[in-house]
């Protein structure tokens, strides 16, 4: 194609909606205000329940700083480009470990929102599909970030004012959750998934 070549709109969001990465653009105000379907496959959402929502609707609250930042970064204009990521929530209320590139979206020379491009983390395109995190309890997540500050069994009692056999059972639940067989393991195990 040569530079005087015009694909029409209509065709670029045909081959966008047939992509299995969730192509999305959003407004100054972090609203959502168009988003393929492949969220669908990915976090469980329609595009209708997405679009006119702030995006923190769907972020994981450990997650929300993160997203919070790049967005601001790229609606400021202090970055062209950002590659990052972050745990989305899905509508099943599992967290999603997603990769998102994304860029400001400008009109007429100033920035009027961001557009991305997003999928399921660690996984390429043709197979992505969505790969639920080992779901804790809030009580789980807590002693597993616990496990993350390295904190002893009786540490760990004492921060959740808990039996040491309590801290015990939390424990073991964690390891069985992440499929793993020692602290160490569940640590870094969490921390790949991004849990911690």
């Amino acid at each position: 194609m040569n530079n005087d070549t015009v694909v029409p709109i209509s065709d670029v969001l045909t081959l966008l909606e047939k992509l299995d990465v969730v192509v999305y653009t959003i407004d100054r105000e972090g609203r959502t205000t168009w988003i393929t379907g492949a969220i669908r496959d990915v976090l469980g959402y329609a595009p209708e329940e997405v679009v006119g929502r702030k995006v923190e609707d769907f972020v994981a609250p450990e997650s929300f700083a993160v997203v919070s930042r790049q967005l601001r970064r790229k609606l400021t204009g202090e970055a062209e480009l950002t590659i990052y990521e972050y745990l989305a929530r899905a509508k099943d209320g599992s967290r999603v470990p997603v990769q998102v590139t994304s860029m400001p979206l400008r009109q007429g020379g100033a920035i009027s929102g961001v557009i991305g491009v997003f999928h399921v983390a660690g996984r390429r395109s043709t197979s992505a599909r969505k790969e639920a995190l080992p779901s804790l309890t809030p009580r789980q997540h807590e002693v597993l970030q616990l496990l993350g500050e390295g904190l002893t069994t009786r540490a760990i009692a004492a921060r959740l004012d808990v039996s040491l056999d309590t801290a015990r059972n939390h424990i073991r639940a964690v390891l069985a959750a992440l499929d793993c067989h020692s602290r160490l393991e569940a640590v870094a195990a969490a921390r790949s998934l991004g849990l911690i």
